[in-house]
């Protein structure tokens, strides 16, 4: 049974770095019904599943609107949305298929998430996962699971 874990962090910083590029292109593409802060929730999501090779859940609703939008203020940012996004929105380690549940309140973001989840591989394991063969650098005693031979 997987238990429920929530990570909640302050944004207000990564709001205030996009306000007014945000703000500009919210007003040029105002027929688009968008609203800032669900632009915003959507270009975090985006930003998250780029940076962090995690995936959101439900972050493909209105893709085509948001996704315009994303590559609009990525084009008009003097300084790179990937960097930002890496130094001000930390993610939880998750393991295999798991997804994160995002919601964005005024200057809070909620990374919902299984604590309990199994990992898809042991951080600690110093092997190779492709050759079983340690990797350089691993100090830990070799494995004694090789076959012996028969001493018949």
């Amino acid at each position: 049974m997987f238990r429920q874990a929530t990570l909640i962090q302050d944004v207000t910083l990564y709001r205030h770095s996009l306000a007014p590029w945000l703000a500009e292109l919210i007003t040029q593409h105002a027929h688009t019904g968008c609203v800032e802060e669900d632009v915003l929730e959507w270009v975090i999501a985006h930003q998250i599943e780029e940076c962090y090779c995690v995936v959101i859940a439900n972050h493909h609703r209105n893709y085509r609107e948001y996704s315009e939008l994303h590559d609009r203020l990525k084009h008009a940012l003097p300084f790179a949305l990937e960097r930002l996004t890496r130094h001000l929105v930390k993610v939880p380690n998750i393991y295999g298929d798991q997804t994160l549940t995002l919601k964005l309140t005024r200057r809070d973001l909620y990374l919902h998430y299984h604590l309990d989840a199994p990992p898809a591989f042991d951080h600690h394991e110093r092997k190779s996962r492709v050759s079983g063969h340690p990797v350089a650098g691993d100090r830990s005693p070799p494995d004694r699971l090789h076959h012996r031979e028969n001493p018949r």
